[in-house]
């Protein structure tokens, strides 16, 4: 059987950032490149997947729901 993942990638990259707060390159900290690259190693070797989605939440401001829908209320 094929497979499809699709990654909530900012919730992936957070989770990594604070699981690996000291991996820095001088002075930048990158334990969320990391623990990311990680966390795509492990899917791709349990999963072997044919095809991986990134989705990525965008910033609060550029959500028109509330527009869309008054009574939105999350």
């Amino acid at each position: 059987m094929e497979r499809v993942v699709l990654l909530d990638t900012s919730a992936i990259i957070y989770r990594a950032f604070y699981a690996n707060p000291h991996f820095r390159t001088k002075k930048e900290p990158t334990g969320a490149i990391y623990g990311f690259t990680l966390i795509l190693q492990k899917i791709i070797k349990e999963f072997s997947p044919k095809m991986i989605g990134a989705a990525f939440d965008v910033s609060r401001s550029t959500l028109k729901r509330t527009e869309s829908y008054s009574e939105y209320k999350a």
